[in-house]
């Protein structure tokens, strides 16, 4: 009685599952490596600062603070970056910039750096999965529910791997590894992202 009307109920027949095409596991495959990579930070960096950059336990979360500082700065102006710019550069040179200047703070092992390092790199990929999604929908074949439906959940599906593979990598070398190796996924990311805009 408290539902939706049964005049309103969908009666049509719904989409079948089927193996998303290659487009879509591509960019599928971008967002995994961005959710995972994000992962990282949010979960991680705190206990980096502290323990291997020897940050004293009150500036251990700033790197979080900076990282996400950033993101909600160019979410704010995210309309007036891709009209000064375009989604092509917002969505990959973007993202080509930051990891490389978050790559380059983190050979300093310099806290006050690699903090700046993560304001610029949090502006720098804030815009990314939307643009990626926004993309995946052009290019697919597939109507926009399933699209989006199927490149976030190979996006999420990151949280089922990243965690463990992150501690296991911490646990054997370092939490250093860790950052570089971020730094390194997240280019690629970018490298993939501007080819599928050539596309």
């Amino acid at each position: 009685n408290l539902s939706l009307p049964k005049k309103m109920d969908f009666s049509g027949k719904g989409e079948r599952y089927k193996i998303p095409e290659k487009k879509i596991l591509i960019f599928g495959l971008v967002l995994f490596i961005v959710f995972g990579s994000g992962g990282i930070i949010i979960d991680w960096s705190p206990l980096w600062f502290t323990k291997e950059l020897n940050a004293p336990l009150y500036l251990g979360g700033l790197g979080l603070t900076c990282y996400s500082l950033g993101g909600i700065f160019a979410n704010f102006f995210s309309n007036q970056l891709i009209k000064i710019f375009n989604e092509k550069i917002v969505a990959s040179i973007f993202v080509l910039i930051g990891s490389c200047i978050l790559f380059i703070s983190i050979l300093s092992m310099n806290i006050y750096i690699i903090m700046l390092a993560f304001l610029l790199y949090g502006f720098f990929i804030a815009n990314f999965v939307p643009l990626v999604i926004r993309q995946a929908v052009r290019q697919s074949s597939e109507s926009i529910p399933t699209t989006v439906s199927n490149i976030t959940t190979i996006g999420f599906s990151s949280m089922l791997f990243a965690p463990a593979l992150i501690g296991f990598v911490a646990e054997r070398f370092t939490l250093t590894i860790n950052m570089y190796a971020l730094c390194f996924v997240v280019f690629i990311a970018g490298i993939i992202m501007l080819l599928m805009f050539e596309k």
